[in-house]
């Protein structure tokens, strides 16, 4: 739970004036974006996230996900991008919603 309540200091006690955060809390959420296209880059997906107004803290491209028959063979999947998206904690709802996304494109933590 994060606080909410705005501190005004003319209608609350000295009490309540008294507690106040030091900086403004940035939850973050940090999620896998898999299956994309080998030509879309990260300022590609970050320009695609920003337009559903999620605040994106950081966007990196990272090696695929592999299944643990993958691993085990030493198998690297090809032929797809992957990137470790990171939002603002308030966002995910948006970040999440399957219909702004195109087709096939694998979202988790």
């Amino acid at each position: 739970m994060i606080g909410k309540k705005r501190i005004d200091s003319e209608s609350n006690s000295l009490a309540d004036v008294k507690l106040v955060a030091a900086r403004p809390y940035l939850g973050k959420a940090v999620f896998c974006v898999d299956n994309v296209a080998t030509d879309v880059s990260e300022m590609d997906l970050a320009n695609f996230v920003k337009r559903m107004d999620v605040s994106i803290i950081s966007c990196h491209k990272v090696k695929p996900r592999r299944s643990a028959w993958q691993l085990l063979s030493g198998i690297m999947p090809r032929g797809r991008n992957t990137f470790r998206l990171c939002v603002a904690s308030e966002d995910i709802g948006k970040l999440l919603d399957a219909e702004r996304w195109p087709e096939h494109i694998s979202i988790s933590h």
